[in-house]
């Protein structure tokens, strides 16, 4: 299952893509790497019971039980595709975790902080944590995965290279609509070239890296995002990027995105 966020009204709603039936459904989706046939669905509209969460962030929250079975079921149903279609989707970054670092979607502008000359930045996957948990072994851990998203890490190129944003993929996978064994993640630059990285080092990080912060102080949790570089430098890509250039990154099974660098702060404030 593949679920989004998608602006209704300017409030964030929970939704699903679904592959429509040729003509039906609820027109094009506005934002790249996804089939022209999905559409998508409104979830809490699809399930119609009141207590079914309306945004990502309440559905992970609530994971447990029910929740998940609920809108997998919404999904399977031809039907839903036509009656609970939104038309012309806007969407947003799917989910965004309970921290401070700023979550931006799959083609949005990445901020540009004070005094940077250039920026870099780091292609990631990310692990969504489904619920609280203490203590668990690595193979208990991979029941907590409550799924995945493509991330891309913006760092400051100089200085402490702190995180400056994290732009996430057009939708977050469910553990079983993703196989990481098979996948590939490619991050080009200005349309050349793609470094191809498989996608199989995060299904063996993710477990361990849940189990270590499950045993410290807290435990891990629900809606924790954990990311890995897929055995890259976790301090970047060390290309300085200019104004102007477009970061490209594409995930099998995960979609893809696209950012344009705009100007650096100091020199917008001089326009």
């Amino acid at each position: 299952m593949r679920l989004v966020t998608y602006d209704r009204g300017g409030v964030r709603r929970l939704g699903a893509l679904v592959v429509a039936t040729r003509g039906r459904g609820g027109g094009p989706v506005s934002v790249r790497g996804i089939e022209r046939n999905a559409t998508v669905v409104d979830l809490a509209d699809a399930i119609g019971h009141p207590a079914f969460p309306s945004t990502m962030e309440d559905l992970v929250a609530r994971s447990g039980g029910t929740m998940v079975d609920a809108a997998e079921d919404a999904v399977t149903r031809e039907s839903n595709a036509r009656e609970f279609a939104v038309n012309r989707a806007r969407l947003l970054a799917p989910f965004v975790p309970s921290s401070r670092t700023r979550v931006i979607g799959p083609n949005d502008e990445p901020p540009w902080p004070r005094f940077q000359a250039y920026l870099d930045h780091s292609p990631e996957i990310g692990c969504i944590v489904g619920r609280t948990v203490r203590d668990l072994s690595p193979r208990q851990a991979r029941g907590a995965i409550f799924g995945y998203v493509l991330v891309v890490r913006w760092l400051a190129a100089t200085g402490r290279r702190a995180t400056v944003a994290l732009s996430l993929g057009p939708w977050v996978a469910t553990p079983a609509d993703l196989d990481l064994r098979r996948g590939e993640e490619r991050p080009s630059l200005n349309g050349g070239a793609a470094i191809i990285t498989p996608m199989d080092h995060a299904r063996r990080v993710f477990p361990d890296l849940i189990s270590q912060r499950s045993k410290g102080n807290g435990g891990v949790r629900a809606g924790a995002l954990l990311t890995t570089s897929l055995g890259r430098s976790t301090r970047g890509l060390g290309i300085p990027l200019e104004p102007g250039t477009t970061v490209d990154v594409e995930a099998d099974g995960l979609g893809s995105i696209q950012a344009t660098l705009g100007a650096a702060e100091e020199e917008r404030s001089a326009i």
